[in-house]
C-alpha cells in the first residue's frame, strides 16, 4: 500500500521542482511509469517458478522440493531463477519459516512437523533476513542468482536495480536539463529517478503479487 501512496508524491515533487506546469506534470508521470515498466521487464528475466501449498494443511516438504528444483534450474542454466511461494493460511498457525543451521544448511520449519533440510550446506548465501517467515496473506518471491564457488545468492525479489552506468546517465540528463532549462525533461528524469529508487528499496513488498489473495 505504501508504494501506491508515495507514487503521487513522487510525481508531484518532480513536477513542482521542474516548474509545476501541465507539461512537467505529464513528464513526471511518464518518467515514473517508465521506471515501473523497466523494473517489471527486468524482473521478469530468467526462469519463473511457482509453488502453492494447501491452505488447510501446508506441507513444508513441498517447499523443499521447489527450492531444490530452483537450485537445479540455476545450476543447469546459470541464469536467474525466481520462485514464488504461496503459503496461504486462514490463521497464523502453522507458522513456516526458513533459517540456516550452524553448518550453513537451509532449514524449513513448520509448527508440529519435522524440520526439513536442504542437505547442501554452505551453498545458500542469504541476502534476506533470517529467519525468513513465509507470509500467510500474500505470496513471497525468492530470487536465485549464481555466485562464485558454486554457491547461490538468494534474496527477496525486488525491482531489478539500475546499474551504476544507468544512474550516471540519469544524473547526466538531470544536469543537462538544468543547464538547458528543459523543464519537461527535468521532470521526467526526476520522476524516473525517484520511482526507480523507491522500487529498489522496497524488497519486502509483493510488487507483482498484490492481486493474489488468500481464498
Amino acid at each position: 500500500m505504501l508504494i501506491y501512496l508515495t507514487l503521487p508524491l513522487i510525481v508531484a515533487a518532480a513536477a513542482l521542482i521542474a516548474g509545476a506546469t501541465p507539461a512537467t506534470w505529464l513528464a513526471a508521470a511518464l518518467g515514473a511509469a517508465a521506471a515501473a515498466w523497466r523494473a517489471r521487464l527486468a524482473g521478469s528475466a530468467g526462469t519463473r517458478m511457482i509453488v502453492t501449498l494447501d491452505p488447510l494443511a501446508p506441507d513444508s516438504r513441498l517447499v523443499l522440493a521447489a527450492l531444490r528444483e530452483a537450485l537445479r534450474q540455476l545450476a543447469r542454466t546459470r541464469h536467474v531463477v525466481s520462485l514464488r511461494t504461496a503459503a496461504f493460511r486462514a490463521t497464523a498457525h502453522p507458522r513456516l519459516h526458513l533459517s540456516l543451521s550452524r553448518d550453513g544448511d537451509l532449514e524449513i520449519h513448520c509448527d508440529g512437523a519435522r524440520v526439513q533440510r536442504l542437505r547442501q550446506p554452505g551453498i545458500w548465501i542469504a541476502d534476506h533476513p533470517l529467519p525468513l517467515k513465509l507470509p500467510r496473506a500474500h505470496c513471497l518471491t525468492l530470487r536465485f542468482t549464481p555466485a562464485d564457488g558454486g554457491r547461490v545468492r538468494v534474496a527477496l525479489a525486488a525491482a531489478a536495480p539500475l546499474s551504476r552506468r544507468g544512474w550516471f546517465a540519469v544524473v547526466f540528463v538531470i544536469a543537462a536539463a538544468c543547464v538547458c532549462d528543459a523543464a519537461s525533461v527535468l521532470a521526467g528524469a526526476l520522476g524516473f529517478a525517484a520511482q526507480t529508487y523507491l522500487l529498489e528499496h522496497h524488497p519486502d513488498r509483493p510488487r507483482d503479487q498484490q492481486q493474489v489473495k488468500a481464498t
